[in-house]
């Protein structure tokens, strides 16, 4: 069973094929192919349109690693694989969950903090685990920790 998100993958990825468009063609594919595995993993739930943008952005995020330790190494920036993988990582972009700014994070934050009397660095992981509970695919884990 196709979800929104995966019609809409193959509508682009004819558009790429047509346009001769490899890098997304490229990102494209791999995503599908990510999808399929999450789909046919063992005890895997139904996909929906929110677990396939959490498989979109697990793949990107990958990317962006992979990216990150290609510039460490001092990597130039016209080399070709950090010029490929920036692409791959934009032409998914229209596909990742689209994440809270950081005013109405911190504003949830502070709403769980305030509601559980939460207080002092020790509470840090409960209260990061409380938001990321009832929040996960809404706020960006990183702003949350700060």
């Amino acid at each position: 069973m196709s979800t929104a998100v995966e019609k809409e993958l193959m509508t682009q990825l004819k558009v790429a094929m047509k346009a001769r468009d490899k890098v997304t063609i490229s990102a494209i594919r791999m995503a599908r192919s990510k999808i399929s595995e999450a789909r046919t993993a063992k005890n895997a739930a139904e996909l929906d349109d929110v677990a396939v943008r959490g498989v979109i952005a697990s793949y990107v995020k990958s990317l962006s690693s992979a990216l990150a330790e290609f510039r460490a190494n001092d990597t130039p920036e016209d080399d070709v694989n950090i010029v490929d993988l920036s692409a791959e990582i934009a032409a998914l972009q229209p596909w990742m969950p689209q994440v809270l700014g950081e005013a109405e994070t911190i504003a949830i934050v502070e709403a769980i903090i305030a509601e559980h009397g939460l207080s002092g660095a020790k509470m840090m992981g409960r209260g990061m685990g409380l938001v990321m509970k009832d929040h996960k695919a809404d706020v960006d884990a990183n702003l949350v920790k700060t």
